[in-house]
């Protein structure tokens, strides 16, 4: 009887070490699959966040065009309103970006965020040279009003 007793204390040891093994682990995959989670959504807002912070200011240089706009200099108020064009352009694709940012899940996060990172460099890109591209225009606007001012003179 004894024995029985013993074996039976040794199994029921076991399979309770076994029950809090199990639960154990189950609860360090809970907490991976939390933390994984959180990091994924924390990387997903800041690229959203980044993506609207950009549309801010596109936003703005169209603005600062249109505010601009009171030109009737035929040449140089088409290569304005080609600017511009490019600005509303460059906003609707920042748009998409931060629809398809909202729209991922963690499953494929790593693809569009990949995705995500090329288009916000190309975006950044372009409307570095947009704004660099109306500046030189709004200068040789400038300096064809002075020749035009100085040649009635």
């Amino acid at each position: 009887m004894k024995t029985i007793n013993i074996k039976r204390n040794t199994i029921l040891t076991i399979s309770a070490s076994i029950v809090a093994a199990l639960l154990l682990m189950s609860c360090a995959d809970q907490k991976n699959k939390e933390e994984d989670m959180t990091a994924f959504e924390e990387q997903k807002n800041k690229m959203i966040s980044e993506l609207e912070d950009m549309e801010k200011k596109v936003d703005q240089s169209i603005a600062d065009l249109e505010d601009k706009m009171d030109i009737n200099e035929g040449p140089a108020e088409r290569s304005i309103e080609e600017l511009q064009e490019k600005l509303n352009e460059t906003k609707t694709r920042i748009q998409e970006k931060i629809k398809e940012a909202n729209e991922s899940t963690k499953d494929d996060w790593s693809s569009v965020k990949e995705d995500l990172d090329s288009a916000k460099k190309d975006l950044e890109k372009g409307f570095k040279d947009i704004t660099d591209n109306t500046k030189k225009a709004f200068e040789n606007m400038k300096k064809e009003v002075v020749s035009t001012v100085n040649n009635e003179n």
